[in-house]
C-alpha cells in the first residue's frame, strides 16, 4: 500500500527533526486528498491525518515523534467550529498519548485516599463549585445518552477541568461506579455518545 511505503520512508530518516517533518509532510498530503473529496474546514482533515498515523504504529515505532505530531493535531482540534467534533478530537488525542506513553487509555488510576497530592485531579470543592459543575454536566447529558436520568455528580477535575470524574448513582446505592466524562461547556445536550464517557474507571477506595 502507497501509504505504508511513505510511512515506512519517513519512519527510516536518521535525523529526529527531519523525521518528524517529514511524518507532518505526510500529513499534509493526506489531508490535501481528502479536502478535494470534502467541503469542510481543513484543520479538521489535518488533526485526522496527524492522529491518523499515531494510530498507524508511530506511538510505538518513534513515541518523541508522535508526541510532536499529537501536539500538532492538539492545537488544530482546540480550533474546531464544531462542539461535538471537538469532543471527539480531544477524546482520540487522549486515548493516543495514553498509548504512546504506555498507559492505561483508560487514564491514570486515581487513589482516593490521597487525591489532593494527584497532579491528574483535583477534588471538586463543596457547595456552588460541585453544584455548578453538575448543572454544566447534567445540561450537556441529552436523551439517549448512557447517563441520561442517572444520579449524577461532579467529585474531582481532570487537567484543564475538561474531563471531570462523576458519580453515577447515589450515596450508599450498591451500584454507585465512577467514570471520566469530557465536558463541551456548551450548556446544552450534545448528541449521543457525547460528552465522551470512559467506563467502569477503577479507583484504590471511594469517594
Amino acid at each position: 500500500m502507497n501509504e505504508d511505503r511513505e510511512y515506512s520512508a519517513a519512519l527510516g530518516i536518521g535525523d529526529v527533526g527531519e523525521r518528524v517533518a517529514a511524518f507532518r509532510r505526510l500529513a499534509a498530503e493526506r489531508t490535501d486528498t481528502s479536502t478535494r473529496y470534502y467541503d469542510d474546514e481543513p484543520a479538521f482533515y489535518q488533526a485526522r491525518a496527524l492522529l491518523e498515523i499515531v494510530r498507524q504504529g508511530l506511538a510505538e515505532d518513534d513515541p518523541g515523534a508522535a508526541k510532536e505530531l499529537l501536539s500538532d493535531a492538539h492545537r488544530l482540534i482546540r480550533t474546531f467550529d464544531d462542539s461535538v467534533d471537538r469532543s471527539s478530537g480531544f477524546h482520540e488525542f487522549r486515548q493516543l498519548w495514553a498509548r504512546v506513553e504506555g498507559n492505561d487509555p483508560r487514564g491514570p488510576r486515581i487513589d482516593w485516599e490521597n487525591l489532593g497530592e494527584s497532579r491528574y485531579y483535583r477534588p471538586a470543592g463543596r457547595g456552588a463549585d460541585r453544584e455548578s459543575a453538575t448543572g454544566e454536566l447534567v445540561a450537556e447529558i441529552g436523551v439517549g445518552h448512557q447517563l441520561f436520568g442517572r444520579a449524577l455528580e461532579v467529585v474531582a477535575y481532570g487537567p484543564g477541568y475538561d474531563d471531570v470524574v462523576v458519580r453515577v448513582g447515589d450515596v450508599g446505592d450498591t451500584d454507585v461506579r465512577y467514570v471520566i466524562v469530557h465536558l463541551t461547556y456548551n450548556l446544552r445536550p450534545e448528541p449521543p455518545p457525547w460528552p465522551a464517557v470512559v467506563d467502569d474507571v477503577t479507583f484504590q477506595g471511594h469517594w
